[in-house]
């Protein structure tokens, strides 16, 4: 099975998907014989593998790395989950390609950026849209997932953007950012899966990488852990986007990964 939804557009010219991730493998040498996945691709008819020696360095936190960690899970991928400490970081990040993490590291490559990493993994998996309209959306999600947190990150990590502000001047810039940004940002969201008769951000029958990217972003943002402002205006604002977050946490697989059933109440999502 596919991840699209039925379309009249589907033709049979089209190349095939399994073609497709067979040469990208090919071209980067991947073993002849797959890495079989786990259940949770089984059940949602996903097709595909991976290398072996996955290995996954980020902080000993969620984070960035955490849709990675949950996405590897759910597509039955044994890695190495490297927690990297504070001592640690800074002669690691000389290992890096862009100074940063995440980073995962599969049969000798190096491969960056979260966004970039999750849709490789699932293009790798089968579980990316194989039709093209549905591939670009699920692209464009994931884009807009950097104009949704620009304003955070800079609010919280403004050196690296060359911006210092005072404790005063974040504070007043996280208010802005909580009753004016998110709202705006979020209603793309509501207005997507107001769209998708799935509930998957995509439309799509199954859950993809734009799933697995804004699940763990928005359970920080609107669930009971926001520390930083009141998440209930904005949960009761966005009905679809709180009940997308749930439907996600109750995935048998996520439940699988935390031991335990996660929602926008837990208080240590």
């Amino acid at each position: 099975g596919t991840v699209t939804r039925a379309r009249a557009s589907d033709a049979p010219g089209r190349p095939s998907m399994a073609l497709a991730l067979q040469a990208l493998q090919e071209l980067l040498g991947f073993p002849a014989k797959p890495t079989p996945l786990g259940s949770f691709t089984a059940e949602h008819g996903y097709h595909g593998a991976l290398p072996a020696d996955v290995k996954l360095s980020y902080f000993d936190f969620k984070g960035k790395g955490e849709p990675i960690r949950l996405t590897l899970h759910m597509m039955g991928v044994p890695f190495e989950d490297h927690r990297v400490g504070k001592g640690e970081w800074e002669a690691f990040k000389r290992h890096t390609l862009f100074g940063q993490m995440p980073q995962v590291e599969m049969d000798g490559l190096k491969w960056a950026q979260t966004n970039a990493i999750l849709r490789y993994l699932c293009v790798t998996c089968g579980a990316h849209p194989a039709a093209a309209e549905d591939a670009a959306l699920v692209d464009s999600l994931l884009d807009f997932e950097a104009d949704l947190t620009r304003g955070l990150m800079v609010i919280r990590y403004g050196p690296r953007f060359g911006i210092e502000l005072d404790d005063e001047q974040k504070a007043a810039s996280l208010e802005a950012y909580s009753k004016t940004v998110l709202p705006r940002q979020l209603a793309h969201l509501e207005r997507a899966l107001s769209n998708s008769r799935s509930g998957w951000l995509a439309g799509t029958r199954e859950p993809t990488a734009a799933d697995f990217c804004y699940a763990p972003l928005l359970l920080g943002l609107i669930g009971r852990r926001q520390q930083a402002y009141d998440p209930g205006p904005l949960r009761a604002s966005f009905p679809l986007v709180a009940s997308f977050v749930e439907k996600f946490y109750r995935l048998p697989a996520v439940q699988e990964y935390y031991g335990r059933v996660v929602t926008l109440d837990s208080p240590d999502a």
